[in-house]
């Protein structure tokens, strides 16, 4: 469940691509090129799924295990290859995982190939005028080139679940189903720090756990389970 304001920009940018002819014939730039960044599981692939959706365009996900090649010179002819394809049409292109491929240029763990491989994408975004939206997404926004944030039109942070959030997140999911006694205000309390997949996983495990139990109400033991497997793993 995202914040009002990053929902309010997402529509934003769904509502502005719509309208890039109009921007263009004024001469206001597009904004074409965007970032998300935050913590596993606080929604950004979700983000991207809907601002497709909202638009009407499919998502394409690049999977970067797909595009790094071992090969000297491959990266680089893979992502060519990738933004020839969505020039010819309407995407919504998402790079996940983004800073597999957006290491900074001086880290010294990185040999010569993966920099120039970070130079030829940032010629490549900076000559990008196709009819699509490039989305990166990044858990590590720490390990990405500094040139990198300044090709990007927006940069939207996708943060972790407040605890008002996580209340709000655990009703919605439980709304649909039969439940007695949960304490939703201290079980979102216990859930602090941790990311919206983490609460949607609780949720579902609590229902999980009551029909495995034959029952058709949610107990509090059931959350209470669900909370201390989801708290026993890393996120």
């Amino acid at each position: 469940m995202l914040t009002g304001a990053l929902v309010d920009r997402l529509r934003t940018l769904a509502d502005e691509y719509r309208r890039w002819e109009e921007l263009d014939r004024r001469g206001i730039p597009r904004r074409q090129r965007i970032l998300f960044h935050g913590p596993p599981g606080c929604g950004k692939t979700s983000a991207a799924e809907a601002v497709a959706n909202e638009i009407g365009l499919p998502l394409v996900v690049v999977r970067i295990d797909a595009v790094v090649s071992s090969y000297l010179g491959e990266t680089a002819s893979n992502l060519h290859r990738i933004f020839e394809f969505v020039g010819q049409g309407s995407w919504v292109l998402l790079f996940d995982e983004f800073d597999a491929l957006g290491k900074a240029r001086d880290d010294p763990t990185e040999h010569g190939e993966i920099k120039r491989v970070i130079t030829a994408f940032l010629q490549m975004l900076d000559a990008f005028r196709g009819p699509s939206l490039l989305i990166a997404a990044t858990n590590h926004e720490h390990l990405l080139d500094p040139a990198l944030w300044r090709r990007f039109d927006d940069v939207l942070e996708f943060p972790r679940a407040t605890v008002h959030q996580s209340r709000r997140l655990l009703r919605q999911r439980l709304r649909a189903v039969k439940h007695h006694g949960l304490e939703i205000d201290t079980s979102a309390s216990r859930m602090k720090g941790k990311p919206h997949a983490a609460i949607e996983k609780v949720a579902w495990d609590a229902v999980r756990f009551a029909v495995l139990d034959d029952r058709e109400a949610v107990e509090q033991r059931d959350l209470d389970r669900a909370i201390t497997d989801a708290l026993a793993r890393p996120w």
